[in-house]
């Protein structure tokens, strides 16, 4: 039987927890002119997790450096060996990964609550540059 973590409860978890994973569902990838195989859409996720006080370790996403300075707000990675080796870096010094935490929820606050992304994705959808649109 699966649980579901969401609200108040899912926002306890971020902020409980040094480091959050994102890894994006297998159809959210795109192949670069280049043969790379990278994700692509960013989910709510890339931005409650720094909202919580929660450093954001994700899969490398297309749209991502759009909404976050990479290394400084929120951290990437692209294969198991890269995940591993900077989650144990981000784990093991409690300075850097504080810093970073406090300049992506700055950074949230600033640019990204629910509301600004909404009418974010309702102005894109009149474009018609939403998917299926």
């Amino acid at each position: 039987e699966r649980h579901w973590v969401f609200g108040q409860a899912l926002v306890r978890c971020y902020q409980q927890t040094k480091l959050s994973l994102n890894v994006q569902r297998e159809h959210m990838r795109a192949t670069l002119p280049d043969g790379r195989v990278i994700g692509t859409g960013l989910a709510w996720r890339h931005f409650d997790v720094p909202a919580a006080g929660s450093c954001l370790l994700s899969e490398s996403v297309l749209e991502l450096p759009e909404a976050f300075r990479i290394g400084e707000e929120v951290e990437t990675f692209d294969t198991p060996e890269e995940l591993r080796d900077k989650a144990a870096y981000l784990l093991a010094h409690e300075t850097q990964r504080a810093r970073m935490v406090q300049r992506a929820r700055q950074r949230v606050l600033r640019e990204h609550t629910h509301v600004m992304r909404a009418r974010q994705w309702l102005e894109m959808n009149e474009r018609g540059q939403v998917a299926g649109h």
